[in-house]
């Protein structure tokens, strides 16, 4: 009567009902169980480490510089849920691999997943996991960029990098061929050769925690997959 919609009232009398069962459960995701995931040290932060350590995670941080084949993630556009849920904006994104040799700087930490909750580090570090501390909002930052360059810097060095590079000379008539909004930008032309310059962020939506997978010969013996759910 208050609302004019239906409501529920508990009895407490039982009934019997028919009710489906599903199983198995079908992951969601799957991907390639790595050896390890590498947090650098400007990320190994305590909103980070203390979620890991709480989660029963082991990892060990870095007393001197070290060296790591990885695998790291550079995101296209980002998609940002529209409003906060549970105090955080989610993030989803599409990612590209690539592949580096990185010095991570002592204060690093590594997560192995050879151990008893490896399993679980995956379904935090890895990006594309539902719950993962990417898709939960932990990594805004890296999709601000931090660099730029001004008109007046970057107009001569876009003269210079054509006349020194015929082949980028012709993929830019390419562009502006094939791109009638790039064509009729002033400032989306001066963005394409400062994406293309030795001065562009480096670090702009890339995934700052790297993937060290198993060598080729070993891959077989990694289990192949990890689901995530």
């Amino acid at each position: 009567a208050l609302t004019g919609g239906t409501s529920v009232r508990w009895t407490g009398e039982p009934i019997d009902q028919r009710v489906p069962r599903f199983t198995p459960v079908a992951p969601a995701v799957e991907v390639a169980r790595p050896r390890a995931y590498w947090i650098p040290a400007g990320w190994a932060l305590p909103d980070l480490l203390d979620r890991l350590t709480a989660h029963g995670i082991e990892f060990t941080r870095l007393t001197a510089p070290q060296a790591a084949q990885v695998e790291r993630l550079r995101f296209a556009a980002p998609s940002f849920e529209p409003a906060p849920f549970e105090g955080r904006i989610r993030v989803r994104a599409d990612a590209s691999v690539e592949p580096a040799t990185v010095t991570y700087p002592a204060g690093s930490v590594r997560v192995a997943t050879d151990q008893p909750h490896g399993t679980l580090a995956i379904a935090l570090l890895e990006p594309d996991a539902p719950d993962s501390f990417f898709q939960w909002g932990f990594f805004h930052a890296i999709f601000s960029r931090t660099e730029y360059a001004e008109a007046y810097v970057l107009e001569p060095l876009a003269e210079r990098m054509l006349a020194s590079d015929p082949a980028l000379a012709e993929a830019w008539q390419a562009a502006l061929a094939d791109d009638p909004a790039l064509a009729d930008d002033p400032r989306a032309r001066l963005a394409w050769f400062y994406e293309r310059s030795p001065y562009v962020d480096q670090a702009h939506r890339l995934y700052p925690i790297g993937r060290e997978m198993p060598a080729a010969s070993t891959a077989a013996e990694a289990s192949g997959d990890a689901a995530v759910q």
